[in-house]
């Protein structure tokens, strides 16, 4: 969840699983 970190709007928007995982 480091991507998450360093951009999170941009993270949602391409890899929602990574910022809600479980």
């Amino acid at each position: 969840m480091k991507v998450c970190r360093q951009s999170k709007l941009h993270t949602t928007a391409e890899m929602p699983a990574e910022t809600d995982p479980g």
